[in-house]
């Protein structure tokens, strides 16, 4: 009974401690593997993330937890490891589904404010670093929801262009914006 009731209490710590303290919101911890995706997100058919994944750290902890709580209740009430072992599998996986379909649902009401770099061209601002000859400046414009945004840039022709002139962005290629001049700056 004390190792079901270990179980229990080391996955519940675990699983409150990546609430808190780590974790992505798809319930994976990063331990500093760097890319390694270890299947935290089901990706649509869009390429974008869509849920958590159900073998993610947090869905395996909420398992644990309710596998280790009905093998000691089961070890208590007189069955055998074996017996309380199964009642455990199958309250865990009930635990863990209910935990898991809880987090999608949240999810599902979350809005996103993430820019699409696409919706930045034909988008005006003003050159805040100036863009010399052939290199990098930074501008500053307004992406669609309103928020102001900072960019590295160089001249769509490779001039340069000074501090505070108006700019239109003409490309966005990665996370640096192609800009012209706006013709009335001239």
């Amino acid at each position: 009974m004390l190792t079901f009731l270990a179980i229990a209490a080391g996955c519940g710590i675990f699983f409150l401690f990546t609430l808190f303290f780590g974790g992505d919101s798809h319930g994976d911890v990063d331990f500093g593997h760097g890319d390694v995706d270890a299947g935290g997100m089901d990706h649509g058919a869009d390429g974008h993330g869509s849920a958590p994944s159900v073998f993610s750290i947090r869905t395996f902890m909420l398992f644990g937890v309710g596998f280790g709580a009905a093998g000691a209740i089961a070890k208590h009430s007189g069955y055998t490891v074996l017996g309380a072992s199964l009642w455990g599998i199958l309250l865990g996986v009930v635990m863990a589904a209910i935990g898991y379909f809880f987090i999608v649902a949240l999810m599902s009401q979350q809005g996103s404010t993430m820019s699409s770099p696409r919706k930045l061209i034909g988008k005006s601002g003003r050159v805040t670093v100036a863009i010399t000859e052939g290199n990098l400046g930074e501008i500053e414009t307004v992406d669609e929801h309103g928020t102001g945004i900072t960019l590295l840039a160089r001249s769509e022709n490779g001039t340069s262009i000074s501090t505070g002139s108006a700019i239109s962005i003409v490309d966005v290629i990665g996370s640096q914006a192609i800009v012209k001049v706006q013709e009335s700056s001239r």
